[in-house]
């Protein structure tokens, strides 16, 4: 008798075998581009991680591990709320299971790995599902989104990484929501949702609901606009514009255990009214630094000032875009929707320097409470995925057979021109870029475009370029990774060791059965933390320089 669960599993895995391979090529990806931190056991030990996130997580762990809620915070100031501060990520459920496993110095740095492999997993989705791609063309998306210079440069904002790995699945599930399929699809977008309230950075999930509004209703928008149905224009918006509501609806209240307490707690914060005006306009991307920030530095370690910045997806991936511009096969509306998400991505990141911007962050609620505008770039590094995995995809289509790009500006003269003029800005709007980042641009946009060149000779060239591209790209990107804080990532003892001023308090503590009581420091990082030369003798032969730096600096910290 025939075993119908067999048949049933025989099924799926010829249905689904090659994605579930893919997906586990990408989690291989990440772990070759993210080694240090994923493999070799080191840390990041700076920026908000090590100083604002790594204390949080310290205490939720204890609290999770005695099987208490962590309601309050005792340490701060004369005690303050620790469950309402969304950024501690009390109810995000994925948090929990580490809290509860793994110290907090290794429950960061896993919850880092897992996230950038749920980006590229939910791109690949998004790509193939929703963009209708091919599997090689879905891997290039998840590589992009994963593994491109935004989200690398925001690995030490843990609640920013952990929502926006989730940005490629709020996109897929808006488009099928929009497209009025089941209500297990309204469903499913508002679990998304309420996850991404639940990682606890309100700024990401503005920015990942605004994009998911643009990229499912903006097409339909657009579409009622250019055929002139003034009466019927509204109309086709309000049946999908209702149900993406219902799903947006659905999510807060999933959420609601965090956010109530959360909108209570910020009423009483300093953004109650809103930011002051400076301060929502701080780190806007200028247009002259524009340039620089959509290039890979290879060579020279992006500074923490300039990290807001980031947001390359490398030659290799401005060239696939490029193709995919040119004649991606994705639906239309798909298309437009994604040529939306890169142009209002860069267009508010401009912030200061725009002056409409200026307007929504003077009158607009949820502009007026964030700052930094240049995170809107979100918006451009995932459609500039879509777009790469459009390209890669195309590819396999001879283009003489489909007329896709025969005009010079779409071949490899115009994508050499425009890598050109895209340097040559990146050289006005900063000074020092190093001559060996500046050769290696050349050589890999010659490269690109001898590519493009190959691309159009016909039906073998192409389908070699279409199976080479991704890895040309991971390749690109894993070097361009040096530049960012993981390629910094130190020895774990910068959290794990017991410095002599923790010591004390500890000892003290214990004589006398009650806390010692409360400290403020008045001394800064400059100071030698006595040791110095014992630290450099037992880190220096194993850690870089810039690692190494890292470490000395986490110990003065500590203390």
């Amino acid at each position: 008798m025939a075993n119908p669960g067999g048949t049933r599993f025989s099924i799926a895995l010829r249905r689904y075998g090659a994605d579930v391979a893919l997906i586990s090529l990408l989690w291989g990806a990440v772990l070759l581009a993210f080694w240090r931190i994923a493999v070799a056991g080191r840390v990041l030990a700076g920026g908000d991680l090590f100083t604002y996130f790594y204390p949080y997580w310290s205490e939720a762990t204890r609290a999770i591990q005695a099987g208490r809620l962590p309601l309050w915070n005792p340490y701060l100031f004369m005690g303050a709320p620790f469950l309402a501060n969304s950024q501690a990520g009390v109810f995000y459920p994925l948090n929990w299971p580490l809290w509860w496993l793994m110290p907090a110095h290794r429950s960061l740095h896993c919850t880092l790995v897992l996230h950038l492999w749920l980006a590229t997993a939910g791109g690949y989705l998004w790509g193939r599902s929703s963009l209708r791609l091919n599997r090689i063309g879905g891997a290039a998306v998840g590589l992009a989104w994963g593994l491109g210079g935004y989200l690398g440069a925001q690995v030490e904002h843990v609640n920013q990484l952990q929502g926006l790995a989730w940005l490629p699945l709020t996109l897929l599930l808006t488009d099928r929501c929009v497209a009025g399929t089941t209500g297990r699809t309204v469903a499913g977008l508002a679990s998304v949702v309420g996850l991404v309230l639940l990682a606890g950075h309100t700024q990401t999930a503005f920015i990942s609901l605004v994009g998911a509004a643009i990229y499912g209703l903006g097409p339909l928008a657009w579409q009622a606009v250019r055929q002139h149905r003034h009466r019927e224009g509204p109309l086709a918006l309000v049946r999908p514009g209702g149900r993406f509501l219902i799903a947006v609806a659905l999510g807060g209240m999933l959420a609601a255990v965090q956010v109530i307490p959360t909108w209570e707690l910020s009423r009483l914060s300093i953004r109650a009214g809103g930011l002051p005006f400076n301060e929502r306009v701080s780190f806007s991307l200028s247009p002259l630094y524009a340039a620089r920030a959509l290039l890979p530095g290879y060579t020279t370690p992006v500074p923490p000032e300039r990290i807001e910045y980031v947001a390359y997806v490398g030659i290799v991936g401005l060239a696939l875009a490029w193709l995919g511009a040119g004649y991606g096969r994705s639906p239309a509306a798909r298309r437009r929707a994604i040529g939306l998400l890169i142009g209002v991505g860069l267009f508010l990141s401009l912030g200061f320097y725009n002056p409409i911007y200026l307007l929504l962050a003077r009158f607009v609620p949820g502009f007026a409470h964030f700052r930094v505008p240049a995170r809107w770039l979100a918006l451009y590094g995932v459609g500039m995925a879509g777009l790469i995995g459009q390209g890669v995809d195309g590819i396999v289509v001879p283009i003489r057979r489909t007329g896709g790009i025969r005009a010079w500006w779409s071949g490899p003269f115009g994508l050499l021109a425009g890598l050109l003029g895209l340097m040559a800005w990146a050289h006005v709007g900063t000074e020092g870029i190093p001559r060996q980042t500046v050769t290696i641009w050349g050589m890999v946009g010659l490269g690109c475009a001898g590519m493009v060149w190959l691309v159009q000779r016909g039906d073998l060239a192409g389908r070699v370029v279409h199976l080479i591209a991704p890895a040309a790209l991971l390749a690109e990107l894993v070097a361009a990774g040096a530049t960012l804080p993981h390629a910094r990532a130190t020895a774990p003892q910068a959290f794990t060791s017991l410095r002599p001023a923790i010591a004390h308090l500890l000892a003290a503590a214990e004589r006398g059965g009650v806390p010692a009581g409360r400290f403020l420091s008045f001394s800064d990082i400059t100071f030698d933390p006595g040791d110095l030369a014992e630290i450099e003798t037992t880190y220096g032969p194993q850690l870089s320089q810039a690692a190494l730096y890292e470490y000395i600096v986490a110990t003065k910290q500590k203390e």
